[in-house]
């Protein structure tokens, strides 16, 4: 029972990785923007959002690789 548990709590170990940090990344700009840090100026606004959303963008395109390579491994195994 505790190997079962431990198998698929290390097999979701980059999901729950990967949301914990999304979560503190969001909480730390919620934080950011209460600090009167937010542009007012539209283009501004643009690249404020583009310079928040792109490491998460970068954290799940690496998360969506390891993914991947998981999947093919267990089909690599099934055959």
């Amino acid at each position: 029972m505790v190997n079962k548990f431990r198998k698929c709590f290390y097999s979701k170990m980059g999901s729950i990785l990967s949301w914990g940090v999304t979560i503190l990344w969001v909480i730390y700009i919620y934080y950011l923007c209460e600090g009167n840090v937010f542009p007012t100026n539209l283009n501004e606004i643009g690249d404020f959002f583009a310079g928040i959303f792109a490491p998460l963008a970068f954290l799940w395109l690496v998360f969506g690789f390891y993914q991947q390579g998981q999947g093919l491994k267990q089909i690599s195994l099934m055959v």
